[in-house]
């Protein structure tokens, strides 16, 4: 049989466009149009199934490649911009059909199946006025997002009771209004617009391709942020203070109207990457609106929580020391002069370092800021112009002093 999808509208999700079709098309049964199109009973999904299968099928109406569908048609773009290339490459060959690994899409978000579907009410009406059928936007599925940036309106919800219902998420706007639909947020619920609009921009940013997060380093990154401003973020409840801070950024019912979790633990989750990436995106827009907001981190907002003790007060562990910007001594690294190093850690009073060059040393604290680096390991840089210049016939001597090593360093390079 053949199907001939309509043409994407403005930021159209696949399942829209099949759901569409499926319901404007007389006699077109949704049992045998899904099997035929994607291969297999799949169930409506932002992530998209099959779609190797989906791109052959629409060859004759589209004629797109796999990738331009996912990348056009699905949030593909929006977690592949928090997830490196190696990740990034497998997710997007799951998607296709072409790999039968281990699945990711699980662990990167509520996306096994669409159960909850999202629109905007002044949306639907511009459909209206300019004579086009109504449909979803990619934008307004991302998880955590409950607002519209364009009309800056928070968005109305339709939650299947089952996944696996007749329609199996292949359903539209139109028909959902119908069914009954709810808002996400209500009139009585505390939920802060500035913060849900900064949530949802960043998510935007990323499903376009403007930002990516770097969700290896973000929580590391988002830690040190806070402890250098404030040291209510030093102590040992810096845990109860960043939940305060976060919840005060978007109000107390944000996190059970965007259906994404509470916050607990959120800091002790050292590696995003083992968290959902809304998590990222909730970090990064708290730090995006401390930018703007620095009162955000006033200490009045955090000092009852140690018992009313000044900020001078606060005792810092080693884990929650603030660490100062450290930059990699190596004078061969390609990097260059003055690169600051991302990896350090407090052990007693000594700062370790570790620099993406191979070189390794330590700062020790004194009552003025740290001390001079002693170099541990100097690194594969230095190991290779070693034994470069001893094949150009330079002796030990003559190395250490031209590379300011010493000369045991430079004997057991060579050994």
């Amino acid at each position: 049989m053949a199907v001939y999808l309509d043409e994407q509208l403005d930021d159209e999700p696949l399942f829209g466009i099949v759901a569409r079709y499926i319901e404007t098309s007389p006699g077109i049964s949704l049992s045998r149009v899904i099997p035929f199109l994607y291969g297999a009973p799949v169930t409506a999904s932002i992530m998209g199934r099959n779609i190797g299968h989906v791109a052959s099928e629409t060859s004759a109406c589209w004629g797109l490649a796999p990738q331009e569908i996912a990348c056009r048609m699905t949030i593909f773009p929006y977690v592949s911009n928090m997830l490196e290339k190696e990740r990034a490459s497998d997710l997007l060959e799951e998607m296709i059909g072409s790999r039968n690994a281990r699945p990711l899409t699980h662990r990167l978000g509520p996306w096994s199946g669409a159960v909850e579907f999202r629109y905007c009410r002044s949306c639907l009406l511009e459909d209206q006025k300019q004579g086009i059928p109504m449909h979803w936007r990619r934008t307004h599925q991302l998880p955590g997002v409950v607002i519209c940036l364009r009309h800056r309106e928070f968005l109305w919800s339709y939650k299947m009771r089952d996944k696996h219902s007749v329609s199996r998420g292949f359903i539209t706007p139109e028909t959902v209004r119908k069914l009954g639909v709810a808002p996400l947020v209500s009139d009585a619920e505390h939920v802060r617009e500035e913060a849900a609009l900064e949530y949802a921009q960043v998510s935007n940013d990323l499903l376009h391709g403007v930002k990516s997060i770097n969700r290896k380093s973000l929580s590391v990154q988002f830690s040190r942020f806070l402890s250098r401003r404030s040291r209510y973020f030093s102590g040992h409840r810096t845990e109860e203070c960043t939940k305060k801070l976060i919840n005060g950024c978007f109000g107390k019912d944000y996190f059970a109207c965007a259906g994404i979790g509470p916050v607990d633990g959120l800091i002790r989750e050292r590696n995003l990457e083992r968290a959902g990436v809304w998590k990222a995106v909730l970090l990064t827009s708290v730090l995006q609106l401390i930018e703007r907001h620095p009162d955000l981190l006033a200490d009045d907002c955090f000092k009852s929580i140690y018992g009313d003790v000044s900020l001078a007060g606060v005792k810092c562990g080693p884990r929650f020391r603030p660490r100062p910007p450290v930059g990699c001594p190596s004078s061969l690294a390609p990097h260059g002069a003055g690169h600051i190093v991302e990896r350090t850690a407090w052990r007693n009073r000594v700062l370790q370092c570790a620099c993406e060059c191979g070189m390794t040393f330590t700062c020790e604290e004194l009552d003025a800021g740290i001390g001079p680096p002693r170099i541990t390991r100097w690194g594969r840089v230095y190991v290779q112009e070693v034994n470069r210049l001893k094949s150009m016939g330079q002796g030990p001597n003559a190395i250490a002093e031209k590379l300011g090593l010493p000369l045991r360093t430079v004997f057991n390079m060579l050994a």
